[in-house]
């Protein structure tokens, strides 16, 4: 008989285990790059209806130049927060979407 609920105490142990498991979702940030005209817009969206929008205007002469520091900055800016860079993929024309990720606390 002991036998019997020390079975029934492991399976009912080991069957409600990966309901504690489950833990919060991963914070996802999404931001699109679109370039044009000496122009950089970035829009950020987060989880819900969150999003933001940034215009830049950038000088001729060193447009790549420039272009290239605020992408660094951007990645950087997200790296620091503790999100890992998932997955980026670029269009023609000069867009790009980037995908942040960032792992919940256990």
């Amino acid at each position: 008989m002991k036998r019997l609920f020390y079975l029934m105490g492991c399976l009912l142990i080991l069957s409600s285990s990966p309901m504690m498991a489950q833990g919060d979702q991963p914070n996802v940030v999404v931001v699109r790059a679109i370039e044009s005209n000496l122009n950089l817009i970035i829009i950020t969206a987060r989880g819900g209806a969150t999003h933001a929008r940034e215009e830049l205007k950038f000088a001729g002469k060193n447009y790549s130049e420039q272009v290239t520091a605020k992408y660094q900055q951007l990645i950087d800016s997200y790296l620091q927060q503790g999100f890992v860079l998932q997955s980026m993929t670029s269009q023609a024309y000069a867009n790009s979407t980037f995908v942040f990720v960032k792992a919940p606390k256990p």
